[in-house]
């Protein structure tokens, strides 16, 4: 056991932690970076049609998407807490695939929110949105690498080297570890958000915060979910720095399939300057952001 594995840790996390949150804020506080340059028509219209006023294959998929996965994660937590599991919440998978069902139905509530509008249109398409637009912009740029972390950790580490993987190939781990990464390609293909490679660090601060939360559920309960969070080996510090530098890759790999699809699939030609109606309230531009 090498005590002085936790405090090196603990320096570790918490300083990437506050180093990221500081950096996010002055960004935010300066007006020369554009962090959250979007539109409502970047939450609503699809990647093929910008002249429409919201996409509704994309409605369609978001509703079924959200409505899909809020059924697995209830049937999931009820099953745990049904066998007396009280930490089914430990994984890392289970937290990244909440955040993908919370992105699908904030998702869902703007396309049907803006869908439902009537009235002629008004106001100006381009303007930035509001913090509800930001906190799904936000859930969509961790979502998206954070599954192929999870699917890849799991199929090229976990699996080959666990000795009864038979309950990695249930319904449940399935979905979590492979189609959860065709829900947010298709996701990506379809809307017209886009990545910013500064917001690396909301992934470096959900690492930080699952970190801690293992560092809780250990105390409490003398248990890790992952062997390679276990602070009481000399080799903790690399691990946590090797994952926090996984994330970092697997962000990257995220901006890359972003800037493909603005580079090839996104339709930018002639964007509508109407796409709200004139009686909108919730989705209307304001000048607060």
């Amino acid at each position: 056991m090498a005590a002085w594995a936790l405090p090196v840790c603990v320096l570790l996390v918490l300083g990437f932690a506050i180093a990221s949150t500081l950096v996010l804020r002055k960004r935010d506080n300066n007006t020369s970076y554009a962090d959250w340059n979007i539109t409502w028509q970047d939450l609503v219209q699809s990647s093929w049609n910008h002249h429409e006023r919201v996409s509704f294959p994309l409605l369609v998929a978001r509703v079924a998407v959200a409505v899909f996965c809020a059924g697995v994660v209830a049937q999931q937590l009820f099953h745990a807490w049904g066998n007396g599991n009280s930490w089914p919440l430990a994984f890392f998978t289970v937290w990244n695939f909440i955040m993908l069902t919370g992105y699908f139905c904030l998702g869902s509530f703007f396309s049907i929110q803006a869908y439902r509008q009537q009235g002629p249109y008004r106001g100006d398409s381009r303007a930035v949105v509001t913090s509800k637009g930001r906190i799904m912009l936000v859930l969509f740029e961790v979502s998206l690498p954070m599954t192929f972390l999870v699917d890849v950790v799991l199929w090229v580490i976990l699996y080959p080297t666990t000795d009864d993987a038979s309950f990695l190939l249930e319904f449940t781990s399935i979905v979590q570890h492979g189609v959860n990464a065709g829900f947010m390609l298709a996701e990506l293909a379809m809307n017209r958000l886009t990545l910013r490679r500064a917001h690396v660090l909301f992934v470096v601060l959900w690492a930080c915060l699952y970190a801690v939360f293992a560092w809780i559920m250990h105390a409490a309960a003398n248990f890790y979910a992952y062997d390679f969070l276990d602070t009481s080996v000399p080799e903790a510090p690399l691990w946590y720095v090797g994952l926090l530098v996984a994330h970092v890759l697997f962000y990257a790999l995220a901006c890359a399939l972003s800037w493909a699809k603005e580079r090839w699939l996104l339709d930018t030609k002639d964007a509508e300057t109407s796409l709200l109606p004139a009686d909108t309230a919730e989705l209307a531009p304001s000048s607060k952001v």
